[in-house]
């Protein structure tokens, strides 16, 4: 790794090396994340709704999520459009 103003670059050992890798820019165009969420009261919520509407389609965790995720994007379209309005490269 070269330094301005310190000459030679210094060669580094494993360890840097590999943290460097590690924390270095990511190579794939995508990122995830996991979390823990209590959806406790989601999960009553969502029974009551389904035993209120008996004979119609099921409503689940997976579509509550879908819904927030897309009122959030909604909320905030930087998160999908850059503050010029064009698409954020993923």
């Amino acid at each position: 790794m070269k330094v301005p103003g310190l000459g030679r670059p210094k060669r580094l050992n494993a360890t840097r090396r590999a943290l460097t890798w590690w924390f270095g820019p990511p190579q794939a165009a995508h990122q995830s994340a996991t979390m823990s969420i209590d959806v406790q009261r989601s999960l009553a919520y969502l029974e009551a709704l389904n035993h209120a509407s008996a004979g119609r389609a099921r409503i689940t965790l997976n579509h509550l999520l879908a819904a927030a995720i897309a009122r959030i994007l909604a909320d905030f379209p930087a998160a999908v459009f850059g503050e010029d309005g064009e698409a954020v490269a993923r």
